[in-house]
Formats: structure tokens, sequence, C-alpha cells
């Protein structure tokens, strides 16, 4: 005999926080590609490498110049000066948003195949 599975239905106060972190994700996701103010930095710097190769003094910077430079994001740089080329700036925020969504769904599967019930995870 199987275990019978247990379906949790969500709360109005469950239901209620979601639409509410739906709207503000799509009313207010467009300042989260820009939190920190450094995505003209980011489009320069993967410009940069994708230009000429990865570097290692700093170009940019008036004070800093000739300066170590430790390209650490180059990755996400590069991918998203080629969004960018491609798609503008609408481009930059899909990738993110694909990104986003990948994550939460590789986390989706790891806790599905963990055990969790799937409606749960």
């Amino acid at each position: 005999m199987s275990p019978r599975r247990t379906w949790v239905v969500p709360s109005p106060a469950d239901v209620i926080f979601g639409i509410t972190l739906a709207v503000a994700a799509v009313v207010r996701g467009w300042i989260a590609i820009n939190t920190d103010g450094d995505l003209p930095r980011h489009l320069r710097v993967g410009s940069e490498i994708l230009s000429h190769g990865l570097f290692f003094t700093d170009k940019f910077s008036w004070t800093m110049q000739g300066q170590p430079f430790v390209p650490y994001e180059w990755g996400s740089e590069v991918l998203y000066t080629m969004a960018h080329r491609a798609a503008g700036l609408p481009g930059v925020i899909l990738l993110m948003g694909v990104a986003l969504a990948a994550a939460y769904a590789l986390l989706y599967l790891l806790m599905v195949k963990l055990g969790m019930d799937p409606l749960l995870a």
C-alpha cells in the first residue's frame, strides 16, 4: 500500500505574498539591474575583453590607471556585453532573468530529488 499524498493548500497570506512578490518584480524589477551602479563599467570591461582579451592593469579609473586590476567578474561582463550588443539593455535584462529562472529551477529540481514534495518545493 502506497502512502497517501497530502496536498497543502496555500493560505490567503501565502497567496497575497506571492502576488505582491510578482507585482514587485514586474513593477520595480528594472531597478535590480543597476543596484550597484556599475552596469556601464561592466559593459565597458566586457567590451574591452571581447576586443583585446583579458587585461590585468586598470584602464578606466583616473586615480588607479595602470595599477593591478583583477577581472574576477570577466565571465558575466562578457555575457552582459554580448547580450547588450545583441539586444541592448532589454537583452541584459533578459539574460539576468534567464539566469535567475535557471537558478530557481535547479534549486527546485534539487529539492524534489532530495525528497521534498513538489508542491512545497
